[in-house]
C-alpha cells in the first residue's frame, strides 16, 4: 500500500463532521462549516471542533451590532455548537456570476443594484464602528430575491466602551489594500469594495490570470504602483477606480455615486422609446386584454375607467404626457396612446 505523503509542520487534518441539528454540510471556509439547518437557517461552526472560539464570539457580538438591517444577513445566537444564520438561498454572488445558465440571465441593472447594495451594506457597518476585513463576492450572499446581504462579520469592531476587538480576518491578495503590516480601516475596506464591483460588472477578478495564492507578490507589485485593470468602458468604472486610489472620504461618498448610476440606467433604459397606455372599462377587462402580452401589468384607475401599462412605461409620465379626460365606462371600449417619452 502506497504511504500517504508526509504532511508539512503544523498542518492540521480536517475531518468534516456535523453537530446536532445539521443535515448536510453546504459550504466551507478557512475555519469553519456552514451546515443546513432547515429551510431557514444555518449553522456555522468551526471547522476543528472546539477551535477558533473567540472568533465565533466576535461575529456574534458583530452581528448583535449591526442587526437587523435589510443588507446584512440575520443571526440568531450563538450556542454551544456554533452561529445561527440566516439561509441566503440564493447562494454566493461570486457563485452566481460565475454560473454558466445565470450570467446569460444577469442584466447590467442587477449587477448595478447589486453594486450599490453592497456599498450600502459596507457603508452602514462603518457608521455602526465595524470593519470587515474580507469583503468579496464570496461574503455577499443573495436571498430569495436574489438582494445582496454581507455575511463572515470576523472583523474588528469597538465596542461602546471604545475597546477593539478582532476576529484576525484579512482580505485575499486580489482585494487587499498593500499597507504597513497588517492594519486594516474603513480604505482598506473600501479598496476591498472596488475589487467586488469590478468583478460583479465584469463577471471574473482583476488579473485573471494570476492566481490569488501563487501570484499573491506579484498582485501586491501592481497593486503599490497602481497598475489597476483598466476600467474604461465598465459601467460604473471611475466608482471601481475611485475605490482602488482610496478616493472616496468614505463607503457612504461611494453608495450616493451608485446611487445616482442606478438611476441614471433606469431612465435610460426607457428613454427614446413609445410606449403603449391602454384604457379599460375596469381592471379586469384590463388584465385579461393585456396578461396575453405583457409579462407584468400596472393599474391605475381614473374615475370609472382602468389604465393599464406594461412594465415599462414611467409612471412619471401619467398625468404628465397624458389627459385623462373624463370617460363614461359605457362609451369606453381600449383605446390605444402612443406615449413618446
Amino acid at each position: 500500500m502506497d504511504q500517504l505523503p508526509a504532511l508539512p509542520d503544523g498542518a492540521t487534518i480536517i475531518y468534516p463532521y456535523l453537530p446536532e441539528g445539521v443535515s448536510k454540510i453546504i459550504a466551507q471556509g478557512s475555519s469553519s462549516f456552514i451546515g443546513k439547518l432547515n429551510e431557514e437557517t444555518v449553522l456555522k461552526y468551526p471547522s476543528v471542533r472546539g477551535e477558533d472560539w473567540d472568533r465565533f464570539i466576535v461575529e456574534k457580538n458583530i452581528y448583535e451590532v449591526l442587526c437587523p438591517h435589510p443588507r446584512i444577513i440575520k443571526s440568531y445566537g450563538l450556542d454551544k455548537r456554533g452561529l445561527t444564520l440566516e439561509y441566503a438561498t440564493g447562494g454566493t454572488l461570486q457563485d452566481h456570476l460565475r454560473s454558466l445558465d445565470s450570467v446569460r440571465s444577469i442584466t447590467t441593472a442587477d449587477r448595478i443594484r447589486w453594486c450599490y447594495q453592497a456599498a450600502e451594506a459596507v457603508a452602514y457597518i462603518h457608521t455602526k464602528k465595524v470593519l470587515h476585513c474580507d469583503i468579496s463576492t464570496r461574503n455577499l450572499l443573495l436571498d430569495k430575491d436574489f438582494n445582496v446581504k454581507l455575511s463572515d462579520f470576523q472583523g474588528e469592531y469597538v465596542d461602546e466602551n471604545g475597546v477593539r476587538h478582532n476576529g484576525w480576518a484579512l482580505e485575499n491578495n486580489k482585494a487587499y489594500l498593500p499597507r504597513p503590516g497588517t492594519h486594516s480601516d474603513e480604505q482598506s475596506d473600501i479598496f476591498a469594495l472596488g475589487t467586488s464591483l469590478y468583478e460583479i460588472m465584469t463577471g471574473h477578478e482583476p488579473f485573471p490570470e494570476l492566481d490569488e495564492h501563487k501570484d499573491g507578490e506579484e498582485i501586491e507589485r501592481r497593486y503599490q504602483k497602481k497598475e489597476f485593470p483598466d476600467v474604461q468602458g465598465i459601467t460604473g468604472g471611475s466608482v471601481i477606480s475611485k475605490c482602488w486610489n482610496c478616493l472616496y472620504k468614505n463607503a457612504e461618498a461611494c453608495m450616493e455615486e451608485l446611487h445616482e448610476i442606478k438611476l441614471g440606467q433606469q431612465n435610460a433604459s426607457t428613454s427614446g422609446r413609445l410606449s403603449k397606455v391602454y384604457v379599460f372599462p375596469d381592471a379586469t377587462t384590463a388584465i385579461a386584454r393585456l396578461w396575453r402580452v405583457c409579462n407584468e401589468v400596472m393599474l391605475w384607475t381614473v374615475g370609472t375607467v382602468a389604465i393599464a401599462r406594461g412594465v415599462d412605461v414611467s409612471l412619471a409620465h401619467f398625468g404628465r404626457d397624458l389627459e385623462f379626460g373624463e370617460w363614461d365606462s359605457a362609451e369606453v371600449d381600449e383605446r390605444t396612446f402612443e406615449v413618446d417619452k
